[in-house]
């Protein structure tokens, strides 16, 4: 009942429903904190949904501080990171990126990257995956690498078609992504 609970939440926050979402948050939340030992786990998955409900919401801040509290615990030496983080570094990322840190959001969307690749049956065919590259694509660009994010992007939207369905509006929205860089690089180019 509880877990049925949480997807609602998370589904509510998705279709940006927002009141309705932050109602049902507290509602599952207090159902796990009836034993935070035992429902460890997901109270933390609670708290990534209240962030990215936050971060739709306009709240960069109190997304953040979610955030950078459930990656106390991450070692970025570890071989393999945790795969409860993969969705907590794609947050991170994005954050990273909208407040024009492409520095920590290359790190973050490394990190998810590197946990995804390592669950996936094929990368290749993984959503996770693709939408880490996509970031790591985007936070490339933003430092200036055209030719590794181009490459990054094209890879995102193997692996995102590949997992979400061709028609997806996140493949979509990569394909279009992919056609502005060509059309900006040909531009340039054009100039010189």
């Amino acid at each position: 009942q509880y877990r049925a609970m949480y997807v609602r939440a998370q589904a509510l926050v998705h279709l940006g429903r927002s009141d309705a979402a932050l109602q049902a948050l507290d509602e599952v939340e207090v159902a796990y904190r009836t034993d935070p030992v035992l429902y460890k786990i997901y109270l933390a998955s609670v708290a990534l949904v209240r962030a990215e409900w936050l971060w739709r919401s306009g709240d960069t801040t109190g997304a953040r501080r979610l955030v950078d509290e459930l990656m106390n615990d991450w070692d970025p030496a570890a071989p393999v990171p945790s795969p409860a983080l993969r969705r907590v570094f794609l947050l991170a990322a994005e954050l990273a990126l909208a407040r024009v840190d492409p520095a920590a959001a290359v790190t973050f969307s490394e990190a998810a990257l590197k946990a995804g690749a390592a669950i996936a049956a094929d990368p290749t065919r993984s959503a996770h995956v693709g939408q880490a590259m996509l970031l790591l694509a985007q936070a490339q660009r933003a430092q200036g690498l055209q030719d590794q994010a181009s490459r990054n992007l094209s890879d995102a939207i193997v692996a995102l078609g590949n997992g979400l369905g061709e028609d997806h509006a996140k493949v979509a929205g990569a394909r279009a992504l992919l056609a502005e860089w060509n059309t900006a690089g040909t531009a340039l180019q054009s100039q010189r």
